[in-house]
């Protein structure tokens, strides 16, 4: 767990002070007028008093809150580097079905999407130099990032190729499915069984091959599916956001005051409520 420092302070509350009374002899009009406009001055400059000013920790008042922007930038970019890996994760949805919704052709072509963001988003952070001579840098630098590419672009290949042979099996056993037969067993015998692959996936690539000459049990090409399906899952399950230990130095080295400028950012907003979990 990613602990971050606590924010949020209970904002400071000033007394306005008191206006002199106006002269009795003033029109009742005039002198609500007159009232009204003190009131307003009075809350404005409660306004800005309070907008700069916090209690400290003995209630007395501290000290106007100045945020380095720099500081604030260099926080939003790294997390933007973790918001890009959890979307990577969340594109494969590992802890679904993978013959559930949604269909893994779908997660394929998602994981492909989020994978090229994330690339793209660690090579900009890496030229621009974000947080340089910090374990922010540390996190961006880290060669994590790109392992995490290379796995998400392997999982996206499989789902593809589970995609695919999962339309053969509704083919053959559910009498429906996206693919012609003859089409299919081309495929699994020019194509897919001559490559490489995932062991389980293979062994149910060859069995569906049986299935349509009308040699293969239909409980073990069923077993075979199960398999290559809990395959898949293992190795999607393998994404998530990488080395946590430089992103947990560094956001626990930042203001705590300027995280909490941070909470409703579109980005860095969710990113801090996730990592604080």
């Amino acid at each position: 767990m990613i602990v971050l420092p606590d924010e949020g302070q209970d904002a400071g509350r000033s007394r306005p002070p008191t206006q002199d009374a106006v002269a009795a002899t003033e029109p009742t009009a005039r002198r609500w007028v007159r009232q009204g406009v003190v009131v307003v001055g009075v809350l404005m400059g409660l306004v800005l008093v309070t907008s700069a000013f916090g209690d400290d920790d003995a209630g007395g008042t501290s000290a106007p809150m100045r945020v380095d922007i720099a500081t604030q930038d260099a926080v939003v970019d790294v997390l933007g580097l973790y918001a890009a890996e959890v979307a990577v994760a969340d594109a494969a949805a590992a802890h679904v079905d993978p013959f559930g919704l949604p269909p893994l052709v779908v997660r394929a072509r998602q994981l492909r999407e989020a994978t090229a963001a994330l690339r793209a988003r660690v090579a900009e952070l890496r030229v621009e130099e974000v947080a340089p001579g910090t374990p922010g840098q540390a996190y961006v630098d880290h060669p994590d990032h790109d392992a995490l590419a290379e796995v998400a672009a392997e999982v996206a290949d499989r789902a593809e190729l589970l995609g695919f042979l999962g339309d053969v099996h509704d083919a053959i056993y559910g009498g429906g499915g996206a693919v012609q037969l003859p089409q299919a067993r081309r495929i699994l015998d020019e194509q897919i069984l001559l490559g490489d692959g995932p062991e389980a996936g293979m062994a149910w690539a060859s069995g569906l091959l049986d299935a349509i000459d009308g040699r293969a049990d239909p409980a073990t090409v069923a077993a075979q599916r199960a398999a290559a399906g809990a395959e898949w899952a293992a190795v999607a399950a393998r994404l998530g956001p990488a080395d946590g230990e430089d992103l947990a130095a560094f956001l626990n080295g930042i203001d705590p005051g300027v995280l909490a400028t941070l909470d409703g950012h579109p980005l860095a907003g969710p990113a801090l409520q996730r990592l604080r979990g």
